[in-house]
């Protein structure tokens, strides 16, 4: 075995040992994965809906919160940064209270928000999301611990149509699962924008979002982790959202997101390997970075492989005699797969795909077997857009590029 396929074997390994931690967490916990914490009391809540040229989804969203089942008072801000388009009106029109600022920015936008509310509690819910009913009262009971600054929700893609929104709806399954198993380690690091309720004392503590951060729902997560304040997650308070169409619309979000995700691991860095955080800090955060840079290489790996299998295959057609046919004729022997390294990817294929059956049940969703192209263009070809989105992230961090919204 030379050193390349022995890093892809540790590498395995390691993304392995990873999803165990994750699995065995959830699973410890499955029985309370849906049950939430009931409310000694439902304070006065504020939702905020930040929204910039949102005219074709902001009545829906105001629509979604003014119907909530919630049993306190409950006020609605919109908070038009700039928009040229009738969102201002449409939100008015909703029942929504409007306050109108020059545009500057979606964190500034929370800011205004949260500081002209009146509420106990503040919800921050995208402009192009849709809360289910009775959302914010599965979240509330946990608030009920004082030291819990902030609850997330579940996250799900809203009326997916293209092959690009149904990849989505795949990852945000997992995702959605993957913020429950971090809930249950106390490892939650990213407060999602279409549904997440905050503490206003917790907000007062670390002065608000951060206005100069590309991904100002993580770094107010790892603020408020810092501060003190824990995070919770109701899994079955859902949020259904907008996912981009096109493959140039998730690359453009996905570059954000991770170059953001870089600035703010950089931010907190010293949150890393820090006792004080408990999981967060020894696993969470650490495995992420780690899972990142071993991507790089994987899926290097994988496309090398990729990339020999088509050329086996265009020889065996074109020229089977040839030792590039031999090659791909080595690679179809079922012996070949009892290499090590082989049999570490099927088994990591399997947990994989055992974790998002998982995810899928928990959530309530039908793992469809007509979705199956899907499944495995997600399990096989999605990582290679995840990991250049990552690659361009880590260039224009390294060398001061900039990404905009």
């Amino acid at each position: 075995m030379n050193w390349l396929d022995a890093a892809f074997l540790a590498a395995n390994f390691f993304f392995l040992f990873v999803s165990f931690v994750f699995l065995i967490a959830f699973l410890e916990n499955r029985e309370r994965a849906k049950k939430n914490p009931k409310p000694a009391r439902y304070p006065r809540l504020s939702v905020i809906v930040p929204a910039f040229n949102e005219a074709a989804t902001i009545t829906a969203s105001v629509r979604s919160v003014l119907a909530l089942d919630y049993p306190g008072r409950v006020e609605v801000i919109v908070v038009d940064d700039g928009s040229t388009d009738d969102t201002a009106r449409l939100a008015r029109e909703a029942g929504a209270r409007v306050i109108r600022q020059k545009n500057r920015g979606k964190a500034a936008a929370l800011n205004v928000g949260w500081r002209a509310a009146r509420g106990e509690l503040v919800a921050c819910v995208d402009a192009d999301s849709v809360v289910e009913r009775g959302a914010l009262k599965k979240m509330v009971g946990y608030f009920n611990d004082p030291t819990v600054g902030a609850v997330t929700g579940s996250v799900k893609v809203s009326d997916p149509h293209s092959l690009v929104q149904w990849l989505q709806f795949v990852e945000y399954v997992g995702m959605n699962y993957l913020r429950k198993s971090a809930a249950f380690l106390d490892g939650v690091s990213c407060t999602p924008g279409p549904l997440s309720v905050y503490r206003r004392k917790a907000l007062e503590s670390v002065h608000g979002f951060d206005e100069g951060n590309l991904t100002e729902d993580t770094e107010i997560a790892l603020h408020l982790r810092k501060k003190g304040w824990r995070i919770e997650n109701a899994f079955n308070a859902v949020a259904y959202s907008k996912a981009p169409y096109s493959a140039r619309g998730l690359l453009r979000q996905r570059v954000r997101w991770y170059h953001g995700a870089i600035i703010n691991n950089r931010k907190y860095a010293g949150m890393f390997f820090n006792k004080r955080f408990g999981s967060l800090g020894w696993f969470v955060l650490p495995t992420n970075m780690i899972s990142v840079f071993l991507a790089f290489f994987v899926t290097a790996k994988l496309a090398f492989l990729a990339l020999g299998g088509l050329t086996g295959l265009a020889y065996l057609v074109f020229d089977p005699s040839s030792p590039g046919a031999g090659v791909l004729l080595d690679r179809l022997n079922p012996l070949y797969f009892l290499t090590a390294d082989a049999v570490i990817a099927l088994f990591y294929l399997v947990v994989i795909a055992t974790v998002f059956y998982l995810g899928f049940k928990a959530g309530d969703e039908s793992f469809k077997f007509t979705r199956l192209p899907v499944y495995m263009l997600y399990l096989f070809a999605y990582s290679f857009l995840v990991t250049f989105a990552w690659s361009v992230g880590v260039w224009r961090e390294l060398s001061g590029g900039k990404t905009q919204w």
